[in-house]
């Protein structure tokens, strides 16, 4: 376990918004993990691509998951274990190598696999419960699929996600690493791939509009405040163009509930997570 003092959220974060932490410890094995859940309003911490850090200040003890939640292992020709806190960038070039498809739909979202699960990550029309076969928590061990609910953007899961067994299919090496190329090009052509931002900000609503539509029919696409702006390529993504602050993007995203709210009736919920 090591621990820091005023640690620089800002840095950490994908936005690189954010103020320093009063505690922030890296836990490298699941005792470890247990000292710390048991510390003053412990919160864990993934890859920070889809948290805003909205407080001045923080009284959490907020936790990183290293070591061996850090490691990844093929137990089948089908399955794989892995920890919480490997970044999905790591997972999928680990799967192509083992020649195994599957989760390619989900190339270029940042983000830990803990994190994914908890908030059942997807594109495409592929979450990444369709691949889950089992999930250790620090509570329970080996719990099944059909143990917890899992739908759009959301699960049931209340307890902090230890490793993750997922089960793919066999294929090339070549088919997969060109259908993730393929994914991220697409990406990069209709995204701002290489910006500072959390990805969608709101979840698509249950009908058939998706939420950028509704946001460029209010006319906010390109808005600012400040240096926060939303994207002139997606307009569910806001950016920070360097020197943006929690409030103006709460100003600007706020703005947008509005006036979709005011014009069609629609509550736009968000899909990254908000720390006040």
């Amino acid at each position: 376990m090591k621990k820091y003092e005023m640690y620089d959220l800002k840095k950490a974060s994908y936005i690189k918004i954010g103020c320093k932490a009063k505690n922030f410890i890296e836990v490298y094995n699941e005792d470890d993990l247990k000292e710390a859940v048991s510390m003053n309003n412990p919160k864990i911490l993934g890859g920070m691509s889809n948290v805003l850090f909205a407080g001045d200040s923080y009284e959490n003890t907020f936790i990183s998951l290293q070591g061996e939640f850090k490691e990844i292992e093929r137990i089948s020709d089908t399955d794989v274990r892995a920890g919480a806190g490997v970044m999905l960038s790591s997972l999928l070039s680990f799967l192509a190598e083992n020649g195994l498809s599957g989760l390619e739909e989900l190339s270029g979202i940042p983000g830990s696999l803990g994190g994914m699960l908890f908030m059942n990550a997807g594109a495409n029309g592929v979450s990444i419960s369709d691949l889950l076969v089992s999930f250790d928590t620090l509570e329970n061990k080996n719990l099944k699929k059909d143990e917890c609910v899992f739908s759009y953007r959301h699960s049931s899961i209340k307890e902090p996600v230890e490793f993750v067994t997922l089960r793919l299919k066999k294929d090339s090496k070549e088919n997969i690493k060109n259908k993730m190329s393929d994914i991220i090009n697409k990406r990069k052509m209709t995204q701002p791939y290489d910006t500072l931002s959390l990805g969608c900000v709101f979840k698509n609503p249950a009908f058939e509009i998706p939420a950028w539509k509704l946001i460029d029919s209010v006319g906010m696409r390109s808005k600012c405040v400040n240096d926060v702006c939303v994207s002139e390529k997606h307009s569910n993504f806001i950016i920070n163009k360097g020197d943006g602050k929690a409030s103006d993007f709460l100003s600007l995203s706020e703005e947008i509930v509005k006036l979709v709210w005011e014009n069609y009736n629609v509550k736009l919920e968000y899909e990254i997570e908000i720390l006040f």
